[in-house]
C-alpha cells in the first residue's frame, strides 16, 4: 500500500505507529494493531480481487482468498488460551480482606492489583493501571531485607503522598530517608545529626506520621507477584541495598527429596551433596540450599557457586531459585516463608501461595 499509494501512507501515519506499539510495549497494545491489520489485509484482497476477472466464479474466489488469508490467525487464536490475571483465589481473597480493613486504609499492592482491589474492597490502593509512573516506590519495601525499613517507608509514602514524597527524595536524598526510615524515629535523630540536617521535630513527624496524620495501610500480595518478579524486584532494587539487575526468580512445586537429590515440578533436580542443579537442559551450581522442615531449619553451603540459592519448605511443598538478595528480601519472608515473628507486619488473611494480606505496623514517632 506504501509503494502505491505515498499520500495514503502520510495520512495512515498514527495508525501505523500504534500498531507497532504491541513490538515496542507489550501485548497489552495489542489493540491498537487492529487497525493497521484491518486496512492491510483489506487492500491486499482489494488488490487481488481486482486481478480476478468478473463473472459467475468472481464472488467464490474472492471469498476462497479471504479465508486463506484470514485463517492463519484464527488457527493462531484457537491453538492459544490466554487465561485471565484475576484467579479465583485472588479474587476470594479480596473479598475476604474486605471487612478487616478499616474504611481510611490503603491497600499496598503490585498495580496488577489495583482496580480489582478497590472494586472488591472499596479501600485505595498505592497504584493502578491508570496511575503507573515510578513502580520502584511500590517494590522497594519488598526488595529490602529490614523489616522496620520497609513498613516505615510503607507508612510515610501511604500517608504522605506522592507529591511530597517526591519533594522529601529531592531535599534530603534517598540514603538519608533509607537510613532514618530504617534507624527509627528515636535513632532517626541522629542519622538527621549525622547528615548535617537540624533534628526538628517535625521532620521526625513528617518522615513518621503521627497516628492522627497516619493511613492504616495493608500489603496485599498474591500469585502476581511469582509471575513479576522479573520485573518487580529489579524496579524495586534501584532503590534497595541489592545490585541494579534482572533477579534470578523461579517457583517449583511438589519438591520431593529422596536419595540426596531434590526433585519438582517444573522439572528438575539438586545433588544436595554437590550443589548441583539441572534445569532446562543446563547445570547451576548453588551457592546455597535451605531446607525448611516443621522441626527445623538445614542449611547446605556450596563453595564455588553462581550466586543462586534454592530455598524450599516441606510443609508447604513449594521451592524458590532465586539471586541472594531476592532469597534475602522482605517478599521472599513474608510471602514463602515463615521466618519467626514479625514486629511490623501482622498476618490477617494467608492462602499461601495465592494470597496473603498483612497489616503493616510502622513506629510511632
Amino acid at each position: 500500500l506504501g509503494l502505491r499509494n505515498r499520500r495514503m501512507v502520510v495520512g495512515l501515519g498514527p495508525v501505523l505507529l500504534l500498531g507497532l506499539l504491541p513490538f515496542l510495549g507489550g501485548q497489552r497494545f495489542a489493540v491498537f494493531s487492529a487497525p493497521m491489520i484491518g486496512i492491510g489485509l483489506g487492500w491486499a484482497v482489494d488488490a487481488l480481487a481486482k486481478k480476478i476477472p468478473a463473472g459467475r466464479w468472481h464472488f467464490v474466489w474472492v471469498s476462497v482468498m479471504c479465508a486463506f488469508l484470514v485463517s492463519p490467525a484464527i488457527s493462531a487464536v484457537a491453538r492459544r488460551t490466554d487465561w485471565p490475571i484475576m484467579t479465583p483465589q485472588a479474587i476470594h481473597g479480596m473479598e475476604q480482606v474486605a471487612p478487616l480493613l478499616p474504611e481510611n486504609s490503603v491497600v499496598w499492592s503490585w498495580w496488577d492489583n489495583g482496580y480489582h482491589l478497590m472494586y472488591y474492597t472499596g479501600r485505595a490502593t498505592i497504584e493502578d493501571g491508570g496511575c503507573f509512573r515510578v513502580p520502584a516506590f511500590n517494590a522497594f519495601p519488598l526488595c529490602v531485607s529490614d523489616e522496620r525499613l520497609a513498613a516505615n517507608y510503607m507508612s510515610f509514602y501511604a500517608s504522605r503522598g506522592e507529591e511530597r514524597v517526591e519533594w522529601a527524595y529531592k531535599k534530603y536524598g534517598s540514603e538519608l530517608i533509607h537510613q532514618l526510615l530504617a534507624a527509627g524515629p528515636r535513632e532517626g535523630v541522629k542519622v538527621l545529626a549525622d547528615f548535617g540536617h537540624k533534628p526538628a521535630r517535625e521532620t521526625i513527624d513528617f518522615f513518621f506520621p503521627p497516628e492522627n496524620e497516619r493511613r492504616p495501610v495493608f500489603l496485599f500480595l498474591d500469585h502476581i507477584y511469582l509471575h513479576t518478579g522479573y520485573w518487580w524486584f529489579w524496579y524495586g532494587s534501584k532503590w534497595s541495598e541489592s545490585q541494579d539487575q534482572h533477579p534470578v526468580f523461579k517457583v517449583f512445586y511438589s519438591i520431593r527429596e529422596a536419595e540426596g537429590q531434590l526433585t519438582g515440578n517444573p522439572d528438575f533436580t539438586i545433588n544436595l551433596a554437590t550443589g548441583v542443579m539441572q534445569f532446562e537442559g543446563q547445570s547451576h551450581r548453588l551457592n546455597r540450599v535451605l531446607a525448611r522442615r516443621p522441626e527445623n531449619v538445614k542449611a547446605y553451603e556450596y563453595s564455588g557457586g553462581s550466586g543462586l540459592v534454592f530455598e524450599y519448605d516441606t510443609k508447604k511443598n513449594f521451592g524458590l531459585l532465586c539471586s541472594s538478595p531476592v532469597a534475602d528480601s522482605m517478599f521472599s519472608r513474608l510471602f514463602f516463608f515463615d521466618r519467626g515473628r514479625y514486629d511490623h507486619f501482622e498476618l490477617i488473611l494467608s492462602n499461601t501461595p495465592h494470597v496473603q494480606c498483612w497489616r503493616v505496623q510502622p513506629d510511632l514517632p
